[in-house]
């Protein structure tokens, strides 16, 4: 099934489903589509971004500055950006620049939330016990990252990130994923930071 239909048909599933519910269709590297509006990385800015989620304040200024050492690779890193958080529910924007005019989209986090329906696939979405993440993303890369426990998954080179913890009855419950860009190469992988 091609990209273009598995979209269709997913959109058309969570419209359907999830009629009380905050709806997020997440598009791995590209952004999400959250109840019918698509909100895309490095083209969606803030006032488009606060008319859809109907946030009328615009978030403080802040920077973010990161020495040390990556722990993945071992390398060590540096990197500074301006950047602005925007909160909707369970989700968060991050607009990020290395001037504090000019920022861009480039991470969207969401969070498990009982009112909100977050699909990446019919059997990968938040809240889903024991997902089958790795037939999902297919064949991963040498600079894609899964913790030893299976309970972290940095994937860079399809855009997308997943955090799962475990319940009381030790099942793995997928509690948040991230869209970002795709990276490339091991080096470009190594600067992007982890929420």
């Amino acid at each position: 099934m091609g990209r273009v239909t598995r979209l269709i048909l997913l959109t058309s599933i969570l419209i359907w489903s999830c009629n009380d519910h905050d709806r997020i269709l997440v598009l791995p590297g590209d952004g999400i589509i959250l109840n019918g509006d698509s909100i895309l990385l490095d083209r969606t800015d803030i006032e488009t971004l606060k008319r859809i989620t109907k946030t009328g304040v615009t978030p403080n200024l802040s920077i973010r500055i990161s020495d040390g050492v990556d722990l993945e690779t071992g390398e060590e890193t540096s990197d500074s950006a301006f950047v602005r958080n925007l909160t909707y529910k369970s989700i968060d924007f991050e607009y990020a620049g290395l001037d504090s005019i000019d920022l861009t989209l480039d991470w969207i986090s969401i969070n498990y939330a009982s009112d909100t329906k977050v699909v990446v696939t019919s059997e990968v979405f938040l809240g889903a016990k024991n997902p089958d993440i790795i037939s999902y993303l297919g064949p991963l890369q040498s600079h894609d990252f899964v913790s030893a426990d299976s309970l972290t998954y940095n994937i860079y080179s399809q855009g997308i990130s997943f955090q799962l913890v475990r319940d009381s009855l030790n099942n793995k419950v997928l509690d948040n994923v991230s869209v970002h860009y795709y990276f490339k190469n091991k080096t470009a992988a190594n600067k992007m930071h982890v929420p």
